[in-house]
């Protein structure tokens, strides 16, 4: 019971930390600004426009920022609950690094086809 609690409040810190950095990096500039280009948005935003050949006009640049951040924010507070498995520094770091690369590739995908199938892209 005490490891789970445990993992739960790291999730919870590790996520607030991660989307408070993305919150006051990204979405609070975009907020801003009437027109988004493609100058303004991510690097995240880039790679799902970038993986599923999208058209930047069909779609809303601040909403795909704000949930890619959010996606992004999750993976990596489940990283690092998940790299808590082991105590050697290396494994924490290789468990962590492969994790967020197959977590971000397989949610954009999801994502992409979700939008896809609702007509938004």
């Amino acid at each position: 019971m005490k490891n789970f609690l445990l993992a739960v409040i790291t999730f919870l810190l590790g996520f607030i930390i991660v989307y408070g950095f993305y919150y006051f990096t990204t979405l609070k500039k975009l907020k801003k600004k009437r027109s988004i280009t493609k100058k303004d948005i991510n690097v995240e935003a880039k790679l799902f426009i970038g993986l599923n050949n999208i058209d930047m006009s069909t779609i809303n640049c601040y909403k795909l920022n704000k949930t890619l951040c959010l996606f992004n924010a999750i993976i990596i507070a489940l990283s690092l609950v998940v790299s808590t498995i082991t105590d050697v520094l290396i494994l924490k770091f290789l468990i962590a690094l492969v994790f967020i690369f197959v977590m971000l590739y397989f949610t954009y995908k999801l994502y992409a086809k979700y939008l896809k199938k609702k007509g938004k892209i």
